[in-house]
């Protein structure tokens, strides 16, 4: 690869990575909920939205 590809990529990889990474990241958090979803049926409705409430406000922090 001639140099002005590496500096290319180089400077594109940050990006990738992060962008990789956060759409990762949110489909493993969108299959805990749609578990929890699954086994919400019997559950409190009240109860169980602020658990939901509460796990979405810790993952951004």
């Amino acid at each position: 690869m001639n140099k002005a590809g590496i500096e290319f990529y180089n400077l594109n990889a940050p990006y990738f990575f992060i962008s990789f990474w956060s759409g990762f990241l949110m489909t493993i958090h969108h299959n805990r909920i749609a578990k929890q979803l699954k086994y919400a049926d019997g559950l409190n409705r009240e109860k169980f939205s602020k658990r939901i409430l509460s796990t979405i406000n810790h993952i951004d922090q």
